[in-house]
């Protein structure tokens, strides 16, 4: 059986008419690990969305991919040009009513209201469809991350935290939930071998304003990351004792943003702190270049 009617089985099983395949994993990265979109639809591009139904399957991709989606996958799949046609309505056309699964690790709240909501029943899936139907174990390597020298940064690790805390002071916030990589790749001064052509490192992050770190990684790189001995004030663990760890920090006020923390996550948060919905204060910080890396751009 094919994997498209194995996921229907699925999609039927559920009692859903739908489920959304992104093309991102639960760090929001343009290289996924595993790419369910393309192990459902065979497409190679770096964005775009499969909606897969009981009878038609639909792939939404941008205009630098509308031919080669054509190619991969148009022999089971609608390809839909949104740049064309916004999700919005495609979703206002083809979904209405309907109850649509996906996964609520792979999505934002502000991502299904503005696109979804109004028009279908979302309804989330904890366990990934995909992932029942693609049952290939996931290979996660074990490469360090490693640390950047103060001739390269410019700041130490120490002075952006203290950036950042004095952010959450201004905003009367107990705590921060970073969940963009690169952004704590830029407060902490690392960098990894998680994504094909980028250092990324594939990690999230609590900072509280007593200056706290709590920084959470897949796959035990929590014991591989520890060798860094500059790091030794910050508390690693691994990706799933999120919940435990959350749960025994004190405070009132959580601080989250809203294009990279998921639903899953957002939940989560909310169920023992009043969340603060803001643009990640990283993003203005690293804005901003000191002298040596305006001199390392030169």
């Amino acid at each position: 059986m094919s994997k498209i009617n194995l996921l229907r089985k699925l999609i039927t099983s559920n009692n859903l008419d739908m489920y959304i395949v992104p093309k991102n994993d639960h760090y929001f990265q343009e290289y996924s690990n595993p790419d369910r979109l393309n192990l459902i639809s065979n497409f190679k591009g770096s964005a775009g969305m499969a909606v897969i139904g009981k009878h038609k399957n639909f792939l939404l991709v941008d205009g630098r991919y509308t031919s080669q989606a054509e190619i991969e996958s148009g022999r089971n799949f609608k390809v839909i040009n949104i740049s064309k046609l916004s999700i919005k309505n495609f979703s206002k056309k083809k979904l209405r009513k309907k109850k649509i699964g996906f996964d609520p690790r792979l999505f934002t709240k502000k991502f299904l209201n503005k696109n979804f909501k109004d028009y279908c029943e979302l309804l989330p899936i904890q366990m990934n469809l995909v992932d029942k139907v693609y049952l290939k174990k996931n290979k996660i390597k074990n490469n360090d991350f490693y640390p950047l020298k103060k001739k390269i940064a410019g700041e130490s690790y120490e002075i952006k935290i203290n950036k950042i805390v004095n952010i959450l002071k201004r905003n009367k916030t107990d705590m921060i939930f970073i969940s963009s990589s690169e952004n704590i790749a830029w407060a902490l001064n690392i960098r990894g071998w998680d994504n094909p052509n980028s250092p990324i490192p594939n990690c999230k992050m609590i900072l509280t304003k007593q200056k706290k770190i709590y920084l959470f990684t897949d796959n035990e790189k929590d014991k591989i990351i520890k060798k860094l001995n500059i790091y030794k004030k910050i508390k690693f663990h691994n990706t799933g004792d999120f919940f435990n760890i959350l749960n025994k920090i004190k405070g009132k006020n959580c601080q989250i943003d809203l294009d990279t923390c998921s639903l899953y996550e957002e939940n989560l948060i909310s169920n023992k702190f009043n969340i603060l919905r803001k643009d990640d204060p990283i993003y203005l910080l690293k804005s901003k270049k000191n002298k040596i890396e305006v001199n390392n751009i030169k």
